[in-house]
């Protein structure tokens, strides 16, 4: 399991209790969530599921129709 939020020490405990991999990690910032990515495919070798909790203020639309930059 992987998990990624602003506050590092929020993660931890869940990465203690998972022995998964946690990183702090700003979804505002596109070069910090590609990061991510690219460490947990290193890690895992694969992404299986990806659950989004972020930018509950965006308008109602599909998720790939959604403009990162907003």
């Amino acid at each position: 399991m992987a998990i990624c939020g602003r506050h590092r020490d929020a993660l931890e405990p869940i990465r203690m209790q998972t022995g998964g991999h946690a990183s702090a990690c700003d979804v505002g910032d596109s070069a910090a969530v590609a990061d991510f990515f690219a460490d947990v495919r290193q890690t895992y070798g694969r992404i299986d599921v990806m659950f989004n909790n972020a930018g509950r203020f965006a308008p109602a639309a599909s998720f790939g129709d959604l403009d990162a930059q907003v």
